[in-house]
């Protein structure tokens, strides 16, 4: 009977034991893989955080500084007085005049985003030839601080090739969607500036860059529309992007 006792006694401490070890585990255990899940999710967040900063780095190193912005204020203000004075001359057409149907568009839009409102409007260049785009086409965006810029060219409108002679290469438009920062913007390598947009007279003009010096003007025409040359591409990457033709919602 005492054997039996003592028996019994041993087990029992074996499976007190045999418990302690089983919950000590399942504790162990539990820690382990609560600290495995934060230490992805740590990781996640240094890898997203350093991408978002080198996006907007690279973003910063691209935008116009005050030094560039002053100096293509200077010369679009030169290119502004060439172009009018030969317009008057009749030597060229004459830029188109600012409707006043944009500036009640841009004033809609600005309640609702004022950062993209100026930029706004068909913009264009048809009193040149063979510029590198004809058509820039800026649209709205129900997505905050953003334009879809639609360029293009027209060649066949604005340019008569001599006898035997062909148009020059014809563009296909190219779409983009651009974040204003700063009050400028970058899309395929052309960048635009608030404070590249002067008016003279009944004429609107904005300045372009592309790439460090090469400054195009443009003037803006009317509220831009969806063209019949856009491709279904076009259209779809339109759709896509939120990008509009009409009033802000509830405007």
């Amino acid at each position: 009977m005492k054997f039996n006792n003592r028996q019994n006694y041993i087990g029992a401490i074996s499976i007190l034991i045999f418990c302690m070890s089983v919950a000590v585990t399942v504790v162990f255990n539990q820690e382990t893989t609560a600290k495995q899940p934060l230490g992805w999710l740590q990781k996640l967040r240094k890898r997203v955080k350093s991408k978002d900063e080198g996006t907007e780095n690279n973003i910063n190193r691209n935008l116009l500084t005050q030094n560039e912005i002053s100096k293509f204020q200077f010369l679009i203000k030169q290119e502004i007085q060439t172009t009018l004075e030969l317009a008057g001359l009749g030597k060229i057409s004459e830029p188109p005049k600012l409707p006043t149907t944009l500036k009640a568009y841009r004033k809609t839009w600005s309640k609702v985003d004022p950062e993209i409102a100026p930029f706004l409007g068909l913009w264009v260049n048809d009193w040149e030839m063979f510029q590198p785009d004809v058509v820039i086409a800026i649209f709205p965006s129900t997505i905050k601080r953003q334009i879809c810029l639609i360029a293009y060219q027209d060649n066949g409108h604005y340019y008569t090739p001599p006898p035997g002679g062909t148009f020059p290469p014809h563009l296909p438009p190219r779409f983009s969607t651009v974040k204003i920062v700063k009050g400028q913007a970058i899309a395929n390598k052309l960048r635009i500036h608030k404070s590249l947009i002067t008016q003279k007279g009944e004429i609107e003009f904005i300045g372009t860059v592309k790439g460090k010096s090469n400054l195009q003007l443009y003037a803006s025409k009317s509220i831009a529309n969806i063209d019949s040359q856009f491709s279904s591409q076009i259209i779809q990457q339109f759709k896509t992007n939120q990008c509009s033709t009409e009033l802000p919602p509830n405007s």
